[in-house]
């Protein structure tokens, strides 16, 4: 008999940085006085670190929405002095598209007590919420049995203690 393949498992100690579920900006990263500064500031440090020119930017998100936006459009919605060109949340879309850069969703989810993690994650985020919900549930069941087997003991006439 041929020996069973084993299903391929993560490696728990391949962990590094670069591959990390939760990504997110380090606060002094994109720090700024509007939440228009925050997000022009987020899109300009995902513009250097996507490792693709603007004009490469522009034609991705463009192609992506199935219209053109320019490089001018890209240029002032990376900066925090044109506070009246706030990027729309479909060139936004497009821009976390074209840099691939996905801590700018983090960065929309946070004011919200949220984050946003790699879909790989999903079975260990639910294995951890059943878990918590089971200790919830067995502390509520071991308080109603003290209290059910105080009463009992009232009952019968048992000293308190």
């Amino acid at each position: 008999m041929a020996p069973r393949k084993r299903s391929p498992q993560p490696d728990l100690f391949g962990w590094s940085s670069a591959s990390q579920a939760i990504q997110q900006f380090e606060p002094d990263q994109v720090r700024a006085a509007t939440l228009q500064g925050v997000i022009s500031k987020a899109m300009k440090l995902a513009l250097a670190e996507c490792g693709e020119d603007r004009a490469t930017i522009a034609r991705r998100m463009g192609d992506f929405l199935g219209e053109r936006v320019s490089l001018h459009m890209l240029n002032a919605y990376v900066s925090e002095a044109a506070t009246e060109k706030a990027v729309p949340l479909p060139r936004f879309i497009a821009f976390v598209q074209a840099t691939g850069d996905m801590r700018l969703l983090n960065l929309i989810a946070t004011p919200f007590d949220r984050l946003v993690v790699d879909r790989r994650c999903e079975g260990w985020i639910r294995a951890g919420q059943l878990a918590a919900a089971a200790r919830e549930k067995q502390a509520e069941l071991h308080a109603t049995e003290t209290e059910f087997n105080f009463a009992l003991r009232m009952a019968k006439g048992a000293p308190q203690r």
